[in-house]
């Protein structure tokens, strides 16, 4: 559980069992209930984004064809492709005035 001591706070995935079953783990480790949401629902996904304070560290685990967007939509002014066999890419994103600084760590 590479996010153990990442200090997450929220953890955000959408409705099917994939992302589910991916944030489990980490759920179950720190005591924190997963919200689920369509996976394409953003604007549900980025109300609750907004609610959170500059102390939360916020895990979102999504999909090859969702994560781009999130990351657009964060900010995240790089171009951002996952291929539909990838499924260990992890994507840290600061927030920054007008925008967001991206950090990729090597695959896992």
């Amino acid at each position: 559980m590479i996010l153990i001591g990442a200090g997450i706070t929220q953890i955000y995935t959408t409705n099917l069992r994939r992302t589910v079953q991916t944030a489990a783990p980490l759920a179950k480790a720190l005591q924190l209930t997963p919200t689920e949401i369509p996976g394409s629902d953003f604007d549900a996904l980025f109300t609750k984004l907004h609610g959170a304070t500059r102390q939360d560290r916020v895990l979102v685990v999504g999909h090859g064809n969702t994560v781009p967007e999130i990351l657009r939509r964060l900010g995240v002014t790089s171009q951002v492709t996952i291929g539909e066999t990838e499924y260990d890419n992890l994507f840290i994103v600061i927030p920054q005035e007008g925008s967001a600084a991206l950090f990729v760590p090597m695959k896992y």
